[in-house]
């Protein structure tokens, strides 16, 4: 494990909150409920996806420009039967420096039976000398159906900060419905221990092909058939040298699991996107609308 930071007085925690339910009234996903707390913020529901009109898109925002050291995040959403949401960040999360401390964000992400949820936050950004620990659940009810993602990617490249944090954990479990956990993805990397580029995981052999940036994507939806898809996403990540991708069954034929590795953050972005827009295709029977971000 990772030695603490050097003595100093700790730093003051601040607990950010959002915590939302959606659910579908009068034809329409609406926030039932938003309770939040500085510096979490959450915009009110758009409906910008014409081949979805039920579906609402919210935005998470954080003012402060990132997490800093004492942050303690909460972000819970829960998706009620026959509703539909698409929620993202209003912009990348940046990891700042915390030399005397670390920083918590943990996620809940509930869906029930007949829902449907895209949690597709913007990358993660850790910089030279941040400890961030985040902490995802992931709970889906046998009829619902949930697409995530989770990228990681560095900052100042030009400056040498690729792997530059002090720690950076992450661990995600996806329940059953007692509660066991039906799979966990789980990592702490610490590059002063183990420096990624070194162990030859990065391919430091041949600069140009150094993979920095790691995308993650889970499609949750038990009691569907899913080898279809599954066939069309292995298709689609196979057609590109630009990066390195798999998709594979999760346990349970719960769902799909899609891992990119490459070197430029778009890159892997684009990828993911495009697996995206195969599986709201495949489940949904509709493309994916164009991004409002700028």
């Amino acid at each position: 494990m990772l030695s603490p930071p050097p003595s100093r007085p700790a730093p003051p925690v601040r607990q950010g909150v959002a915590e939302l339910t959606l659910a579908l009234r009068d034809g329409r996903t609406r926030l039932a409920h938003s309770s939040t707390r500085p510096p979490l913020q959450v915009q009110g529901a758009l409906y910008p996806d014409q081949a979805l009109p039920t579906l609402a898109q919210v935005l998470l925002s954080n003012p402060t420009g990132g997490i800093f050291q004492g942050d303690d995040h909460l972000v819970s959403i829960t998706v009620g039967s026959g509703a539909a949401a698409h929620v993202s960040t209003q912009s990348a999360t940046k990891a700042h420096a915390m030399p005397w401390g670390a920083a918590k964000q943990r996620v809940n992400l509930n869906v029930a039976a007949g829902g449907y949820l895209e949690y597709l936050p913007d990358p993660l950004i850790p910089y030279h000398d941040s400890d961030f620990q985040q902490h995802t659940t992931i709970s889906v009810k046998p009829g619902g159906i949930l697409v995530f993602w989770d990228v990681l990617t560095p900052g100042r490249l030009a400056m040498g900060e690729a792997f530059q944090y002090r720690r950076l954990a992450n661990c995600l479990h996806i329940l059953k419905e007692d509660g066991t956990p039906a799979y966990i993805d789980s990592f702490e990397v610490i590059p002063s221990l183990r420096n990624p580029l070194s162990e030859y995981v990065a391919g430091p052999q041949v600069p140009e092909y150094r993979a920095y940036s790691l995308g993650s994507m889970l499609v949750v939806a038990e009691g569907r058939e899913l080898r279809e898809l599954q066939l069309e996403l292995q298709a689609a990540t196979a057609q590109t040298d630009r990066v390195a991708a798999g998709v594979t069954l999760l346990p349970g034929r719960i769902g799909l699991g899609i891992r990119v590795l490459g070197r430029e953050c778009d890159e892997v972005q684009e990828t993911l996107k495009k697996c995206w827009a195969i599986t709201r295709k495949c489940l949904l029977g509709v493309g994916i609308p164009d991004s409002r971000k700028y």
